[in-house]
């Protein structure tokens, strides 16, 4: 997933209930610094924004609402959320490849909670790391042994099973999956839309819902929970 560098220096926005009905981001590109503006207060975190530590960071939105975008060969992208104590971070996405099997990494931690300060690019990239080892770690070799595509279960959301599939090993070279989900109702396929696997940091070897990206720009996520995923598992699977 790519995206051009914004130059957008303020954003606007109002965020969910129970948060503040105010909230909006600056950045200061000659110093890298982000603040946060909610109500009438600011909160200021230096040293967030432009090129750091190999990777360009920037302020965005991801539903309407602030977001902070971490691109590099791989991306990752953070939900903001504010209070009366500043903002934080939500959710940490990880969209990349796995170096070791070729396999497309589309992942997500929610309910962090993190604060936002200068090394916090490293938690989506934690993350990615133990998701490379164990999600995404599958075995593609008889893939390329085989010259076939194949498909891979990622895990369960209640009762629900997720899988990436590779219809060929060209798709496993372009780190292209599709995903699809299936039940004992049936399936649903996903065809080209992407989707990261979400978790929670209070259970985080347990998805608990896909958020599915319907537009890159502006850049929007449609939850599935597994009650809207049951729903729509009921096609006849391939």
């Amino acid at each position: 997933m790519k995206f051009r560098r914004p130059f957008l220096v303020v954003i606007c926005c109002s965020v969910s209930t129970g948060l503040s009905a105010a909230f909006f981001l600056s950045s200061n590109t000659d110093d890298g610094s982000l603040t946060a503006h909610v109500d009438d207060r600011e909160f200021t975190y230096p040293e967030i924004i432009g090129d750091r530590y190999g990777l360009w960071t920037t302020d965005g939105m991801i539903n309407n609402a602030p977001a902070l975008y971490v691109l590099s060969r791989d991306s990752y992208y953070y939900t903001l959320k504010a209070d009366a104590h500043g903002a934080y971070i939500d959710c940490a996405y990880a969209d990349g490849r796995n170096p070791m099997n070729g396999a497309g990494v589309l992942a997500g931690m929610c309910d962090l909670d993190e604060k936002i300060v200068e090394d916090f690019q490293s938690i989506a990239q934690d993350y990615s790391n133990k998701w490379k080892d164990s999600v995404f770690g599958f075995n593609t070799r008889p893939m390329l042994d085989h010259n076939t595509g194949a498909e891979f279960l990622l895990g369960r959301i209640g009762k629900i099973e997720v899988y990436d599939q590779y219809p060929s090993v060209d798709a496993l070279f372009g780190a292209k999956p599709e995903k699809y989900i299936k039940t004992g109702s049936g399936c649903y396929y996903f065809k080209q839309e992407l989707a990261f696997l979400v978790y929670k940091k209070a259970q985080p070897d347990k998805p608990v819902y896909l958020d599915v990206i319907r537009s890159h720009d502006p850049f929007l996520l449609d939850r599935l929970t597994e009650a809207k995923l049951t729903k729509m598992a009921v096609r006849k699977c391939r």
